[in-house]
């Protein structure tokens, strides 16, 4: 390993360190806020967190944000009907033409 590979390794250490440092206590105070803020209004949050709606509302999000998936923009319906499509372009056996 060389001296450089190991002077970029402790300069991005640094920069992340930094970046906890800088926007850790701002994080640790909207979490406190939130739970605090949760529990104050817990009466009202708990009836509508556990509302059919509510589990509704999670699956379609889920549904159109799992879309992605692993591979970014590769996902989805449409670039699995695009790779079919391509596929039988490439080896000739596409159908008339």
């Amino acid at each position: 390993m060389s001296r450089e590979t190991g002077q970029d390794s402790t300069v991005q250490k640094d920069r992340t360190q930094s970046a906890w440092r800088k926007w850790g206590p701002l994080a640790g105070a909207l979490v406190f806020a939130a739970l605090v803020l949760g529990w104050e209004y817990r009466e009202f949050l708990l009836p509508l967190i556990l509302s059919p709606a509510s589990l509704l509302f999670a699956c379609l999000a889920m549904h159109f944000l799992m879309h992605r998936g692993h591979g970014g923009r590769r996902g989805g319906h449409r670039a699995a009907e695009k790779q079919e499509n391509d596929g039988e372009s490439a080896d000739g056996a596409g159908g008339p033409s």
